[in-house]
């Protein structure tokens, strides 16, 4: 459905589902660059593997592909059906953190990065 405000033919061609989706995109980038920089969503390298020939979150790549961003109604949802997902992001008593999804606020160059996006998309469309 078109977002409008008092009538505003300005805001006439801005969709609410397009800018969901477009945020749902933008989030599903920056895991996947995460993965590509080996760094947690707020810039913070991952703990090195025990064994530095191996490489614990891309053996396979499952996890990475498991990892999916929808949006359900107004809500943006990031999963993993994998049980090791939790675990990996958060970590546990034997294993560091080795974040892929934020946890908490939103850290700011996502924001920011997300906000440029919705910007650019409403600025083609005003």
């Amino acid at each position: 459905m078109p977002v409008t405000t008092s009538g505003s033919a300005a805001f006439k061609d801005i969709d609410e589902a397009e800018i969901h989706q477009i945020i749902a995109d933008k989030v599903a980038e920056l895991i996947d660059r995460g993965f590509d920089t080996k760094t947690d969503p707020n810039g913070r390298p991952w703990a090195p593997d025990k064994n530095p020939k191996s490489n614990l979150l891309e053996r396979t790549g499952a996890l990475r592909r498991s990892i999916k961003v929808t949006v359900e109604g107004s809500d943006l949802v990031v999963r993993s059906e994998l049980p090791y997902a939790d675990p990996i992001n958060l970590g546990t008593y034997k294993m560091p953190a080795r974040g892929f999804v934020p946890v908490g606020e939103l850290p700011a160059e996502w924001r920011r990065e997300i906000d440029e996006a919705v910007a650019r998309y409403i600025e083609e469309r005003t």
